[in-house]
């Protein structure tokens, strides 16, 4: 089965009839009705019935809009995750704050910005003492810190 004769069962059972079936996807009533009538082959059960202007679900067809009718919805928000995730909106961010630094307002406003540019994107602050910051950095524990500028040597692969 695929997604497209899914959300067109999906549909057409919520508005009960082809035709407006049809205008709310952009697509032709004949379509629709191949669509379905492939669907009703594939999974050998017949799901609507069917007269001139209206249709209606069968048994099978009732069972199989109740455990699949959010699955389209849910389907479009996975993929735009999983399209965020590669653009590297959507994840986790650990950052390790040096224990006693005062974050300023400069850098809590850069951190409510940033969390308004990327929504999807969580972050913790965790405190620790300058040599624990330095292990889990290097250990990925934090993906960055925040420290003194002058208490990190220059490395390379920072």
């Amino acid at each position: 089965m695929d997604l497209t004769k899914l959300k067109y069962f999906t549909t057409a059972a919520e508005c009960g009839n082809f035709s407006e079936t049809a205008r709310r996807l952009y697509t032709s009533q004949p379509n629709i009705s191949k669509q379905i009538s492939s669907l009703e082959t594939e999974i050998n059960a017949k799901l609507f019935f069917r007269d001139r202007h209206s249709v209606r679900l069968t048994r099978a067809g009732e069972f199989l809009y109740r455990q699949t009718k959010d699955l389209p919805a849910e389907l479009d928000r996975i993929f735009e995750t999983a399209r965020a995730m590669a653009r590297g909106d959507t994840g986790d961010l650990t950052i390790g704050v040096l224990a006693g630094q005062r974050l300023g307002t400069d850098v809590i406003r850069r951190f409510q910005r940033f969390t308004a540019l990327y929504p999807d994107l969580r972050f913790t602050l965790e405190r620790a003492g300058f040599s624990e910051l330095m292990s889990s950095l290097d250990a990925l524990r934090f993906d960055m810190i925040l420290t003194f500028s002058f208490d990190v040597p220059e490395r390379d692969d920072l």
